[in-house]
């Protein structure tokens, strides 16, 4: 065998291996397991007085799948903010982040742990609109929890 048959054996040999390699189709972040996201918090709640708004909520104890969690990396604090005149109920509402809340486990000494955060920049005259997400990572992060809407 001559070396250019050898020569162009070898070259045909790596294209099909980088072809087979490269794969096909469109290629887009990677989506974490179900297994790994944390469930939505569904009891997000509010007290306030005439300085500040406190959230408090639940850890979650399970992921999307049902799957026991034993710690949240941290939980997102998305706020809205309206005024009075501009609020509609049923319109579309644009948060935006106000905080990461530093997580931990999600049960103590066999009990739910409680987490809250507290927002003290507050003008009169407008609603506030507040929902949290846990993140287990940067890709892997809840759903939305429930809303709370407080005019100020």
């Amino acid at each position: 065998m001559n070396n250019r048959a050898v020569f162009f054996r070898t070259g045909f040999f790596l294209v099909a291996i980088i072809g087979l390699m490269s794969g096909c189709g469109r290629k887009t972040l990677p989506v974490p397991p179900q297994s790994l996201i944390p469930h939505a918090i569904e009891d997000l709640k509010f007290t306030q007085d005439e300085t500040r708004i406190l959230l408090t909520w639940t850890a979650p104890a399970r992921t999307a799948v049902g799957e026991r969690l034993t710690t949240v990396e941290t939980y997102e604090v998305l706020r809205a903010k309206e005024s009075v005149a501009a609020y509609c109920e049923d319109c579309p509402t644009t948060f935006t982040r106000l905080a990461q809340v530093e997580g931990g486990a999600t049960r103590k000494n066999g009990k739910p742990v409680r987490y809250q955060y507290q927002d003290v920049d507050l003008d009169p005259g407008h609603y506030y609109i507040y929902k949290i997400r846990s993140r287990n990572g940067r890709l892997v992060k809840s759903g939305d929890s429930n809303l709370v809407s407080i005019k100020r």
